[in-house]
């Protein structure tokens, strides 16, 4: 018995329905950087995108220092203890490195190395050494989302490397997410609110 042959106008659904089976594998499958977000800002899944958790100026102890001031300030800040009344997002505890970055770039600035520098020593600290952190790159509003997901990670990512060259952080102990301009720090449209909002944060993770 022979098979039927494939007309022409069944080519083409077939090859339709194999590459829709393709592009929605990684859908079914979790977009990892879809999860890291959702931990880093406690948020369940399938949530709006939520606002900033808890900062540091918020669960710091009256008269800490700011924790980005020196490696000591922290590593002070990390190791600290927790405030009853802290929310379950701020216990995610995490920094926002005064790491700016001009539009559309990845690249680091000297004043952005010099705050990486305070995070290497810290990071390096033995109170610290056994810990993990997520570097969490963020953009400004202006632009496709996508687009900034993609640099807001390539933020992350130079932060990172800067990190494992120039104080030889262990790459194991790192890793990076992009969330593009999802999460501002600053909720407005002015030049200077985008510019704080282009930035990454460094997050205890473990």
């Amino acid at each position: 018995m022979r098979r039927p042959q494939l007309g022409p106008d069944t080519v083409p659904l077939a090859a339709l329905a194999a590459a829709a089976l393709l592009l929605a594998a990684p859908a079914l499958a979790g977009d990892p950087a879809d999860e890291a977000a959702r931990r880093h800002f406690a948020q369940e899944a399938g949530a709006a995108p939520a606002a900033m958790p808890g900062s540091e100026e918020s669960i710091r102890k009256p008269g800490q220092p700011d924790p980005t001031s020196s490696p000591d300030a922290m590593v002070a800040y990390f190791t600290q203890d927790m405030p009853d009344d802290v929310t379950v997002a701020a216990r995610r505890r995490h920094v926002d490195l005064d790491i700016k970055f001009a539009f559309d770039s990845a690249e680091l600035s000297e004043d952005g190395a010099r705050q990486l520098d305070t995070a290497g020593q810290a990071l390096n600290d033995p109170a610290l050494q056994s810990h993990r952190f997520m570097l969490a790159g963020h953009t400004d509003d202006v632009g496709d989302p996508g687009y900034n997901r993609a640099l807001s990670k390539k933020r992350a990512e130079s932060a990172r490397r800067y990190l494992i060259e120039k104080h030889g952080v262990s790459p194991e102990r790192l890793e990076t997410a992009g969330f593009g301009a999802d999460h501002p720090k600053v909720a407005a449209k002015t030049p200077e609110a985008r510019k704080r909002n282009r930035r990454v944060a460094l997050e205890m993770v473990e």
